[in-house]
Parts: structure tokens; sequence; C-alpha cells
């Protein structure tokens, strides 16, 4: 088999190829390899969708991924500031019932 066939003409019955080629054919045979030639396009335009199919679903997995850690990294954050609150709250709490006073630039005990 050929090449892809370009352009047709009926009256003459003669094909042009695209490797620039042509030939005369019968009507029945060309009818018969424009539906081979058609299918063969379409198997591959269907192969290529089902990769771009698959493409789609594997970024859609990996910004899934991304939005997941970028939670758990704000989470992790918010945590930390919290625990960060508390201990200063206890530390001040101790201070004052130690008898210290809750500023630090001046700290002194009570005689």
């Amino acid at each position: 088999m050929q090449g892809f066939i370009t352009k047709v003409d009926e009256e003459a019955n003669l094909l042009t190829f695209d490797d620039g080629t042509q030939t005369l054919e019968i009507a029945f045979d060309f009818g018969h390899r424009m539906q081979q030639q058609q299918q063969q396009q379409q198997q591959q335009q269907q192969h290529q969708q089902q990769q771009h199919q698959h493409l789609q679903q594997q970024q859609q997995h990996q910004q899934h991924q991304q939005q997941q850690q970028q939670q758990q990294e704000h989470q992790k954050q918010e945590q930390h500031q919290q625990q960060q609150h508390q201990q200063q709250q206890q530390q001040q709490q101790q201070q004052q019932q130690e008898g210290e006073c809750p500023s630090r630039l001046y700290c002194s005990k009570r005689p």
C-alpha cells in the first residue's frame, strides 16, 4: 500500500499520493482503499486520545497530592503557632505565681 491519498480525480479515476505518485484506480479498489485509510487514521486518533486522558488523570492526581501537602504544611504551621502561644502563656503564669512580673525587661523576686 502506498502513502496517503492527497487528491482524487474521479473522472479519470486518478489518485495522487502524498509522495507525489499517481495511479489509475478502479472505483471499487479506490473506495476500499479510502476506507482502510480512514480506519487507520481513526485508530491513531483514538490511541492519542486515550494517552491524553491518561496524562490528564496523572496530572489531576499530582495536583491533588500537592494540595494535600500544602494543607498539611499549613496545619503544621498553625499547630506550631498555637504551641508557641501556649508556651508563652504558661511562662507568664509561672512567673506570676513565683512573684515575678511578666515583663522580661525588669523582673525582681519579692523578698
